[in-house]
């Protein structure tokens, strides 16, 4: 798995009294995000959960969170800190301008949590953002930016088809975008009859001889007399549209590869 992040740092922003997030907005570029990181130490004595959070810069919508750990937990308590990492149980593909934030509300002026940054601007295009209580909004420093890590790649997760007698897979589509390195495969899913059927002596589908009506479509899909003997075995394939066996199927250009 690979890493973006921005690890210089020399000075702290509090979260946890007069703001409830600190973070950095950026833009994440169509990869699965799998753990994120911040550099953190305490203040006093705070406690409570002390949350990693990305969220939308559209509308603030949250598209995954952790919970690093209660405050109590860190162990540093000054500059220059120590790196804290999550990985995240719910894990998508982000391709949108995102705020990655270090989320912690249950401090005071005493007790509450830093986030490392940096005082000067480090990353074109990224700043640290808070999110302040008082105005319901957020504060963006264009000249600073936070200190964090967060890994990507991997996949989110597999599953193990059938899940059930009646589920099947039914059509597998493949896309490679070249330009952001990524796979993407799409399943499609229907339900069709487990009950084996006997074999046929000829090629015919239920619910699909009815849809064809020219004579040459019958004679391509070996439906009549002429048939030769085939054993298709796809038990409920309804309305399906015949498909020229012999055609090349022709490739799919994408605008955005």
């Amino acid at each position: 798995m690979a890493t973006e992040e921005q690890t210089t740092v020399n000075t702290n922003l509090e979260v946890g009294d007069t703001d409830s997030r600190v973070g950095q907005k950026l833009t994440i570029n169509g990869v699965l995000v799998t753990k994120l990181s911040f550099k953190l130490f305490k203040q006093g004595s705070p406690t409570g959960d002390v949350t990693y959070t990305i969220r939308k810069v559209s509308d603030d919508s949250i598209i995954t969170s952790k919970v690093m750990g209660d405050a109590s937990s860190i162990v540093e308590t000054s500059i220059p800190g120590g790196w804290y990492e999550v990985t995240f149980d719910s894990q998508y593909v982000i391709d949108e301008e995102v705020y990655i934030l270090c989320e912690y509300a249950a401090g005071d002026d005493t007790d509450n949590v830093r986030v490392m940054i940096s005082s000067s601007d480090v990353k074109a295009s990224e700043n640290t953002i808070r999110y302040v209580i008082a105005d319901s909004a957020y504060t963006e420093h264009t000249t600073f930016d936070t200190g964090y890590i967060y890994t990507f790649g991997g996949t989110p997760g597999s599953k193990v088809y059938p899940l059930e007698d009646i589920t099947r897979v039914t059509g597998i589509i493949h896309r490679y975008l070249r330009r952001k390195g990524i796979y993407q495969i799409e399943l499609n899913l229907g339900d069709v009859s487990s009950t084996p059927i006997p074999p046929y002596t000829y090629f015919s589908l239920p619910g699909l001889d009815d849809a064809i009506t020219s004579d040459p479509r019958k004679k391509l899909l070996g439906i009549g007399e002429d048939a030769i003997t085939r054993d298709p075995r796809l038990p409920g394939l309804d309305d399906a549209f015949p498909i020229d066996p012999r055609k090349i199927i022709q490739s799919i250009p994408f605008d955005e590869l």
